[in-house]
Protein backbone atom coordinates (compact mmCIF):
# COMPACT_ATOMS: atom_id res chain seq x y z
CA UNK A 1 0.00 0.00 0.00
CA UNK A 2 1.74 3.44 -0.83
CA UNK A 3 2.44 5.99 1.70
CA UNK A 4 -0.43 8.05 -0.15
CA UNK A 5 -3.18 6.60 0.47
CA UNK A 6 -2.53 5.19 4.17
CA UNK A 7 -1.85 9.64 4.36
CA UNK A 8 -5.20 9.64 2.63
CA UNK A 9 -6.78 7.25 5.15
CA UNK A 10 -5.68 8.56 8.16
CA UNK A 11 -6.81 12.10 7.63
CA UNK A 12 -9.96 9.95 6.93
CA UNK A 13 -10.11 8.02 10.22
CA UNK A 14 -9.05 10.99 12.38
CA UNK A 15 -12.31 13.03 10.87
CA UNK A 16 -14.37 9.65 11.68
CA UNK A 17 -15.10 9.39 8.05
CA UNK A 18 -13.87 5.93 7.03
CA UNK A 19 -15.69 3.01 6.39
CA UNK A 20 -15.16 -0.45 8.22
CA UNK A 21 -13.19 -1.58 4.89
CA UNK A 22 -11.04 1.43 4.98
CA UNK A 23 -10.01 0.44 8.68
CA UNK A 24 -8.74 -2.91 8.09
CA UNK A 25 -6.75 -1.89 5.43
CA UNK A 26 -5.07 0.57 7.98
CA UNK A 27 -5.54 -2.31 10.40
CA UNK A 28 -3.31 -4.62 7.90
CA UNK A 29 -1.12 -2.01 7.35
CA UNK A 30 0.06 -1.13 10.67
CA UNK A 31 -0.10 -5.05 11.52
CA UNK A 32 2.26 -5.23 8.67
CA UNK A 33 6.52 -4.99 8.59
CA UNK A 34 6.67 -2.50 6.01
CA UNK A 35 5.64 1.04 8.19
CA UNK A 36 6.89 3.85 6.96
CA UNK A 37 9.25 6.02 9.19
CA UNK A 38 6.22 8.80 9.78
CA UNK A 39 3.69 6.16 10.58
CA UNK A 40 5.56 4.59 13.01
CA UNK A 41 3.61 6.74 15.75
CA UNK A 42 0.28 5.56 14.96
CA UNK A 43 1.83 1.56 15.27
CA UNK A 44 0.61 0.98 18.79
CA UNK A 45 -2.86 3.03 18.51
CA UNK A 46 -3.51 -0.05 15.80
CA UNK A 47 -1.96 -3.16 17.43
CA UNK A 48 -4.29 -1.80 19.97
CA UNK A 49 -6.57 -2.03 18.33
CA UNK A 50 -6.54 -5.61 16.99
CA UNK A 51 -5.31 -6.91 20.60
CA UNK A 52 -8.36 -6.14 22.17
CA UNK A 53 -10.39 -7.69 19.10
CA UNK A 54 -8.81 -10.86 19.75
CA UNK A 55 -9.57 -10.90 23.68
CA UNK A 56 -12.07 -13.61 24.43
CA UNK A 57 -13.74 -15.47 27.51
CA UNK A 58 -12.16 -19.12 27.82
CA UNK A 59 -14.20 -22.03 26.97
CA UNK A 60 -14.46 -23.63 30.20
CA UNK A 61 -15.59 -19.76 31.70
CA UNK A 62 -19.30 -20.75 32.15
CA UNK A 63 -18.26 -23.92 34.05
CA UNK A 64 -16.07 -22.13 36.62
CA UNK A 65 -18.63 -19.26 37.32
CA UNK A 66 -21.39 -22.04 37.89
CA UNK A 67 -18.54 -23.86 40.01
CA UNK A 68 -17.97 -20.46 42.32
CA UNK A 69 -22.03 -20.35 42.09
CA UNK A 70 -22.33 -22.97 43.48
CA UNK A 71 -19.73 -22.85 46.27
CA UNK A 72 -21.16 -19.39 47.41
CA UNK A 73 -24.81 -19.66 47.73
CA UNK A 74 -25.83 -23.43 47.03
CA UNK A 75 -27.02 -25.11 50.56
CA UNK A 76 -26.70 -21.73 52.59
CA UNK A 77 -29.04 -20.04 50.50
CA UNK A 78 -31.60 -23.06 50.98
CA UNK A 79 -30.88 -23.31 54.88
CA UNK A 80 -31.46 -19.16 55.01
CA UNK A 81 -34.85 -19.29 53.04
CA UNK A 82 -35.92 -22.46 55.98
CA UNK A 83 -35.25 -20.29 58.48
CA UNK A 84 -36.56 -17.27 57.49
CA UNK A 85 -39.70 -19.68 56.31
CA UNK A 86 -40.19 -20.74 59.93
CA UNK A 87 -40.41 -17.42 61.96
CA UNK A 88 -42.61 -16.25 59.30
CA UNK A 89 -46.04 -16.95 61.04
CA UNK A 90 -44.24 -15.73 64.70
CA UNK A 91 -43.25 -12.49 62.64
CA UNK A 92 -46.84 -11.82 61.79
CA UNK A 93 -47.93 -12.42 65.36
CA UNK A 94 -45.19 -10.29 66.30
CA UNK A 95 -46.33 -7.12 64.02
CA UNK A 96 -50.45 -7.92 64.80
CA UNK A 97 -49.27 -7.08 68.92
CA UNK A 98 -47.14 -4.07 67.98
CA UNK A 99 -49.92 -2.64 65.68
CA UNK A 100 -52.82 -3.13 68.51
CA UNK A 101 -50.04 -2.47 71.54
CA UNK A 102 -49.56 1.11 69.02
CA UNK A 103 -53.44 1.61 68.94
CA UNK A 104 -54.31 1.05 72.66
CA UNK A 105 -51.51 3.65 73.94
CA UNK A 106 -52.61 6.00 71.38
CA UNK A 107 -55.70 5.86 72.63
CA UNK A 108 -54.82 5.78 76.70
CA UNK A 109 -52.64 9.37 75.79
CA UNK A 110 -56.22 10.58 74.13
CA UNK A 111 -58.31 9.80 76.59
CA UNK A 112 -55.79 11.03 79.23
CA UNK A 113 -55.80 14.43 77.72
CA UNK A 114 -59.61 14.98 77.53
CA UNK A 115 -59.34 18.83 77.34
CA UNK A 116 -62.39 20.89 76.28
CA UNK A 117 -61.05 23.13 73.66
CA UNK A 118 -63.79 25.73 74.48
CA UNK A 119 -63.29 26.50 78.06
CA UNK A 120 -64.27 29.09 79.93
CA UNK A 121 -60.80 30.79 81.16
CA UNK A 122 -62.89 34.50 82.52
CA UNK A 123 -64.70 34.15 85.74
CA UNK A 124 -66.10 38.08 85.58
CA UNK A 125 -68.15 38.12 82.15
CA UNK A 126 -67.08 41.84 82.33
CA UNK A 127 -63.51 41.14 81.73
CA UNK A 128 -64.32 38.57 79.52
CA UNK A 129 -66.25 41.92 77.20
CA UNK A 130 -63.64 43.94 77.69
CA UNK A 131 -60.67 41.82 76.44
CA UNK A 132 -63.03 40.85 73.06
CA UNK A 133 -63.81 44.01 72.20
CA UNK A 134 -60.09 45.06 72.93
CA UNK A 135 -58.59 42.41 70.48
CA UNK A 136 -61.90 43.38 68.09
CA UNK A 137 -60.38 46.79 67.95
CA UNK A 138 -56.87 45.39 67.48
CA UNK A 139 -58.18 44.13 64.33
CA UNK A 140 -60.10 46.51 63.45
CA UNK A 141 -57.03 48.46 63.51
CA UNK A 142 -54.85 46.36 61.06
CA UNK A 143 -57.77 45.65 58.34
CA UNK A 144 -58.13 49.74 58.15
CA UNK A 145 -53.64 50.16 57.70
CA UNK A 146 -53.88 47.19 55.13
CA UNK A 147 -56.92 48.95 53.26
CA UNK A 148 -54.98 52.06 53.04
CA UNK A 149 -51.82 49.83 51.81
CA UNK A 150 -54.12 48.70 49.16
CA UNK A 151 -55.81 51.82 48.20
CA UNK A 152 -52.28 53.96 47.69
CA UNK A 153 -51.12 50.97 45.58
CA UNK A 154 -54.26 50.95 43.30
CA UNK A 155 -54.26 54.81 43.06
CA UNK A 156 -49.66 54.53 41.91
CA UNK A 157 -50.69 51.65 39.66
CA UNK A 158 -53.58 53.74 38.14
CA UNK A 159 -51.05 56.65 37.99
CA UNK A 160 -48.37 54.71 36.28
CA UNK A 161 -51.03 53.70 33.73
CA UNK A 162 -52.59 57.16 32.91
CA UNK A 163 -48.71 57.54 32.10
CA UNK A 164 -48.44 55.16 29.75
CA UNK A 165 -51.72 55.52 27.83
CA UNK A 166 -51.58 56.80 24.30
CA UNK A 167 -54.16 59.42 24.05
Amino acid sequence: MTSNKIDILLAKYWECETSVQEERELQEYFLSESIAERHQQYKPLFSYLESVQEMGLDCDFESKIMEKIAEIGGSDKEKKYLEIRIFEPLLKIAASIAVIAAIGISVFLMEKQNKQVFAETYNDPSVAIKQATSALEKLAEALKKKRTGVNERNTRIARVRSGLEYD
